[in-house]
């Protein structure tokens, strides 16, 4: 990705500066295709594991035991682990490795050698620990493919915002896991707080912003051809797609 530095003066709408900045450093097609294919063996095998997003709710009288990265939680139908968005960056940072991506014969053996972070650091809070995740921080590899050029990898469908933490259901923690690694519910977006010199007409963080979403939903609906409705059933979409653009 380019620094954003080179695009401080940068003004127009999305549209294009979608297409000079960010669709030639999307993933290959076939590459998030064979992750496609992965994850979805990954989600209805109940025996591996379910890796979420942290969030925020009162379980068994405890206060918000999810918020807890590496430790595994057994008390419902499948065990899962939660993770900052550490994990889900990992795994999308692969998918511009084509030797890693394309010989990776199951998500499963990611788990079995703990190969990717479950958090950036651990917090004594929190009581997180390195017990049962030995995998923390990231790569100065990867902090400099976004984050360090003032790019953030945001998120199609949230990973959060939207779901009813009350609702612990198999169904729903398999829709929460799927949304949250899939390289198909990420693009890469940028920091607000780093691209302060841009025209700034809108509220909330460019990734969340709804037009923004629609345009990458579009994009990603012809790039991604062969897995998109497969795609959608799995994440449960409830994107409306909206009329019009959005100015930078």
């Amino acid at each position: 990705m380019k620094s954003l530095i080179e695009l401080k003066c940068y003004h127009s709408d999305f549209g294009s500066f979608f297409e000079q900045y960010i669709k030639d450093f999307l993933p290959k097609a076939e590459n998030v295709e064979k992750a496609h294919r992965l994850l979805v063996d990954y989600i209805d095998d109940d025996s591996v594991p379910l890796v979420l997003r942290r969030f925020n709710c009162k379980f068994e009288n405890e206060i918000n035991p999810f918020r807890r990265r590496g430790k595994f939680f057994k008390n419902l139908s499948r065990l899962f682990i939660c993770s900052d968005n550490e994990a889900a960056y990992w795994f999308y940072c692969r998918m511009f490795e084509n030797n890693f991506i394309l010989e990776l014969k199951s998500i499963s053996s990611l788990f079995e050698e703990q190969v990717f972070p479950i958090g950036f650091s651990t917090d004594s809070k929190l009581h997180e620990d390195k017990t049962e995740w030995k995998k923390w921080g990231r790569s100065s590899k990867d902090s400099k493919f976004l984050g360090q050029k003032g790019w953030l990898h945001a998120h199609l469908h949230d990973v959060n915002e939207g779901f009813d933490n009350t609702e612990l259901t198999l169904d729903r923690l398999k829709v929460r896991s799927f949304r949250f690694l899939h390289p198909a519910n990420h693009f890469p977006i940028p920091s607000k707080s780093k691209f302060n010199n841009l025209v700034d007409t809108q509220p909330k963080d460019f990734g969340a912003v709804s037009e923004i979403k629609s345009f990458i939903f579009d994009h990603y609906s012809k790039r991604y051809n062969s897995i998109w409705c497969e795609f959608l059933e799995y994440c449960d979409s409830d994107i409306e797609i909206t009329d019009g653009s959005v100015d930078l």
